[in-house]
């Protein structure tokens, strides 16, 4: 597993591969999107990684919430968070 970042600025729904692991970071906010098709290993470490990955920035103590691919249209906040 690597991890890496894959873009910046505008992020919309499309840039999610249901193929893996994705961590959104909006400073106030880490979404932990996980894919449909993403394996059960990478699965169980998500929220790990989105820990460790906050622990080295300037806002280690704001809120992760894991989105799950099937569930994205349930989680207003995750979608608000893209069209802000």
């Amino acid at each position: 597993m690597t991890f890496s970042l894959e873009k910046t600025g505008t992020i919309m729904m499309k840039d999610f591969d249901g193929k893996d692991v994705f961590i959104f970071d909006t400073k106030t906010e880490v979404f932990v999107f996980i894919g449909k098709e993403t394996s059960v290993n990478e699965s169980k470490f998500a929220m790990t990684y989105a820990h460790n990955y906050l622990m080295k920035t300037d806002h280690p103590l704001i809120p992760i919430s894991c989105i799950l691919e099937q569930a994205v249209d349930a989680a207003f906040n995750f979608t608000a968070a893209l069209a802000a």
